[in-house]
């Protein structure tokens, strides 16, 4: 089970950066004389930590919304063999 929280972070949160990043392509193209007023290291850090939150409360969602099904009831594996 906690395995596929940290992959649905780890996706989401690559996605979250690249449009960060495409983000600041678009201003270092459009705007390329007011890059450095735009672009200021608080601004990069906020967008970096918008990023790891979004997709934390997303994986946590997805993570909440699989423990309501009814198969999840029973978390005890009844017969394991190797």
């Amino acid at each position: 089970m906690v395995r596929i929280p940290s992959f649905l972070k780890q996706r989401d949160l690559d996605n979250f950066i690249l449009k960060v990043m495409v983000y600041d392509q678009f201003v270092a193209i459009c705007h390329p004389l007011h890059y450095m007023v735009i672009m200021n290291p608080w601004l990069c850090g906020l967008l970096v930590l918008l990023s790891w939150m979004i997709s934390v409360l997303i994986s946590l969602l997805h993570s909440l919304m699989v423990l309501r099904l009814s198969f999840c009831s029973d978390l005890e594996i009844p017969h394991f063999f190797c």
